[in-house]
């Protein structure tokens, strides 16, 4: 059966992902950042979603990725994997990872190259791919993030799929920062983990049974969000935080600002075609936040 409400999803820090100086994924900072998140309380880290540049990596690197970290003692339990992909041989090779390290959740974005389908085709798309890995009986969130992908899924559609795998359809995360779309899915699926992916909406939302949160935030306030989810105030500079980081790009924002937070410039760096803030945003970034970030 799926989990309910009641059932906690925590705070997964949707992970940002390092680079070395040519390029790969620096894995030994990653771990390093995977390491503090979790011992400061996330219950999970969110690895190749957007904030990570998911779609910008392949394959081998993401196995890669995932392999050295378990090797290095992170529990598969600890990991949400993000599946953001067209074709099915993409997505299903996630979850073939998935399966092979033990990790049971996954973030799936809808298919997001083709713009204005059918809510049939999508249904399709997703049938597709969760009848293929329905033995492996994974936990599934739904990604609803239309700004991105250009693709909404519907109250109807969300429906839809969880009557038909109400065993693998474990919740939504909602990152469309609009109040009305996060209050519907919370009203019409109580028994259905929802994640906000805009922090400024968490506490509301939270209030009405939300489960918790993956968040580009976390990276560098995971304290604040775990406070939240566990029911108490937001602090009074969260909604001014988030609002300050989305005057930027915000992956590069948020690299910034943890580079800023731990003092380890080599968290600037970005995969093209994104770009690292120039020196003046950036110092203009940490400067305006700068009694939002952890002291040191």
């Amino acid at each position: 059966m799926s989990q309910t409400n009641n059932n906690k999803f925590g705070v997964s820090a949707a992970l940002t992902t390092p680079f070395l100086a040519d390029g790969q994924v620096d894995k030994s900072l990653l771990l390093r950042h995977v390491q503090r998140l979790l011992q400061q309380g996330c219950a999970s880290v969110t690895l190749f979603g957007t904030t990570g540049e998911g779609p910008a990596l392949g394959m081998r690197e993401k196995a890669e990725v995932v392999d050295f970290l378990l090797q290095q003692g992170v529990a598969a339990s600890k990991l949400v994997l993000g599946v953001l992909a067209v074709s099915h041989e993409e997505v299903l090779d996630m979850f073939a990872l998935g399966q092979r390290i033990g990790c049971r959740r996954f973030l799936l974005a809808p298919p997001f190259y083709f713009k204005g389908v059918d809510e049939l085709g999508l249904l399709q798309w997703f049938s597709e791919v969760l009848s293929a890995v329905q033995s492996q009986q994974p936990e599934v969130i739904l990604y609803h993030i239309p700004q991105l992908t250009a693709v909404p899924l519907s109250v109807s559609l969300i429906q839809q799929l969880k009557q038909a795998y109400p065993a693998l359809v474990y919740g939504v995360k909602d990152s469309a920062g609009d109040w009305s779309n996060s209050k519907a899915l919370l009203e019409h699926f109580p028994d259905l983990a929802i994640m906000i992916g805009d922090e400024r909406l968490l506490e509301d939302a939270v209030r009405l049974g939300a489960s918790g949160t993956i968040s580009g935030i976390a990276n560098f306030r995971a304290d604040w969000l775990i406070d939240v989810v566990a029911g108490q105030p937001a602090h009074a500079g969260l909604t001014p935080l988030v609002n300050e980081v989305l005057c930027y790009p915000v992956i590069p924002a948020v690299k910034a600002l943890v580079a800023a937070t731990y003092d380890e410039a080599q968290w600037l760096g970005c995969r093209a075609p994104l770009l690292a803030l120039s020196d003046d945003a950036r110092m203009r970034l940490v400067d305006h936040c700068q009694s939002f970030l952890p002291a040191k």
